[in-house]
């Protein structure tokens, strides 16, 4: 490419080979072959400043008993909005100070720092802008929303977002050049079936969270712990034999009466230790260094890769050099479908089954638990109980005292895990693989919705249709 060509059109000043890869480019100029709109022309583009972040999300602002749930990227994956985990802000903090950045149904929200590129239409109202995401408000139609988003999720948005990056150890996507992305036009009729396709998607994944938390209560309901409530008792007495001689711990958070309560309850049904119930095998931690940005490199899965209901495709990936030099280890420790993920540090205690094998390697920070009697402990029960209260309780006591949590293998092994009845440990399987079957086709949707915009652009809109049409998606959009 010739430095003409580069000047072109170049108001940031990259000259980087990585701005400049044919393939984005080729993208770029087919897209400019339709008619076009820049999103700033169609969206109200913001996001949360600087200031008014370190202003009102304070410790004080963000433990209010009424607050609104502040979106991070950590709250947008795959597509679909996981409140798993979050942060609030206070209700009146929000409504007097940080008006300009509510969200409301119908914005689109697409990280730009960070874990980038995740992007999604919100279908409810009541959140608010937190950091690390920015916010896209159609100017007009609202179907526009979930085009714009779709696009964005798409293989082609996603190498569009991945051009704009700055070359910088957390990538981000200013919003100077977010509100420049190009987006070919489309018909009312297209965005209408992406509209219904994304919104059929939602109300598939909620039947889905509707089945597990059934099998959610079911499992408490069988441990007579549907009611059970955490008595903060202000102190417990404890000697040095029972506390210290015994667990080696002396902060004062781990003898809480509650955890001793909970450890009581759980010890009057059935019950054994999670050591004796699985095999645990540890990964590795290769380490940055051999992080490769090869879409065919090795899939590396950290913490922020998976939660109780999937996976989401890892953002991280091993050079080639390091699978060669390391073959037969890779290999060995490539989990295999009925393996249990279980997360030991950072987000501690959290629990996915495979059902089929992941083909790639976990992070030192994620176990494997395979179990060893499935006649006795069904894997689907296993991990369910394995999120549920009763062991992230004991995962908080565990692994509390620390900025970053870490819960020691040690510890792990000895955690308590109920065991109901067999039948009813079936019961909860069959609710719980109910649960993934419409996750599943929950993400069917989503991925067609997403490779009829890549067609549209591709070929023709015509053919985009035929393709939705063709998957037996919907066609009463007129």
């Amino acid at each position: 490419m010739k430095l003409r060509d580069i000047s072109v059109n170049n108001n940031i000043f990259r000259y980087d080979a990585e701005y400049f890869r044919k393939e984005p480019l080729a993208l770029l100029k087919k897209i400019r072959s339709y008619k076009y709109f820049y999103i700033d022309e169609e969206f109200d583009v913001s996001k949360l400043a600087g200031f008014e972040y370190t202003k009102y999300f304070t410790p004080l602002n963000m433990s209010s008993d009424d607050g609104y749930v502040a979106l991070t990227s950590k709250n947008i994956q795959n597509e679909r909005l996981y409140l798993d985990s979050f942060i609030t802000i206070d209700k009146k903090v929000s409504n007097a100070n940080l008006l300009r950045s509510k969200l409301f149904k119908y914005d689109v929200v697409l990280s730009y720092t960070g874990e980038y590129r995740r992007a999604l239409t919100l279908l409810n109202n009541g959140y608010q802008l937190g950091p690390n995401i920015c916010r896209l408000r159609p100017r007009r139609d609202v179907e526009l929303a979930f085009y714009v988003s779709t696009f964005f999720n798409s293989a082609i948005g996603q190498q569009i977002l991945d051009r704009e990056k700055t070359l910088s150890a957390q990538p981000t996507v200013a919003m100077s050049r977010i509100r420049r992305i190009p987006v070919p036009e489309r018909s009312k009729k297209f965005m209408k079936h992406l509209k219904l396709l994304i919104e059929k998607a939602n109300s598939t994944m909620e039947d889905a969270s509707s089945n597990y938390n059934k099998s959610e209560l079911l499992f408490l309901k069988e441990l007579g712990l549907i009611d059970y409530k955490q008595n903060n008792y202000a102190y417990n007495i404890k000697s040095l034999s029972s506390s210290f001689g015994s667990t080696g711990r002396l902060d004062a958070e781990y003898y809480q009466k509650k955890y001793e309560n909970l450890i009581k309850a759980l010890k009057g049904v059935v019950h054994d230790e999670l050591g004796n119930i699985v095999e645990i095998k540890k990964s590795i931690e290769p380490g940055s260094d051999f992080y490769s940005d090869d879409e065919g490199a090795l899939p590396f899965m950290r913490v922020a890769d998976f939660n109780r209901l999937g996976l989401i495709n890892p953002s991280k990936r091993l050079s080639t050099n390091f699978v060669v030099e390391n073959e037969e280890l890779i290999y060995e420790l490539m989990p295999k479908a009925g393996t249990i993920l279980f997360s030991k540090d950072g987000s501690v205690g959290t629990a996915y089954l495979l059902r089929e094998d992941f083909n790639g390697i976990t992070s030192s920070a994620i176990l494997h638990l395979t179990v060893k009697d499935s006649e006795k402990v069904l894997p689907e029960y296993l991990a369910l109980a394995l999120n549920s209260k009763v062991i992230k309780m004991q995962a908080e006591r565990d692994a509390g005292g620390s900025i970053i949590l870490h819960w020691r293998v040690n510890e792990i092994k000895n955690v308590v895990v109920p065991i109901i009845d067999y039948e009813k440990q079936k019961e909860i399987a069959r609710l719980v693989e109910e649960s993934f079957n419409l996750k599943q086709q929950s993400e069917q949707l989503l991925e067609v919705a997403k490779r009829a915009v890549e067609i549209a652009i591709e070929e023709d809109e015509e053919k985009a249709l035929e393709y939705i049409n063709t998957n037996n998606i919907y066609t009463d959009a007129n």
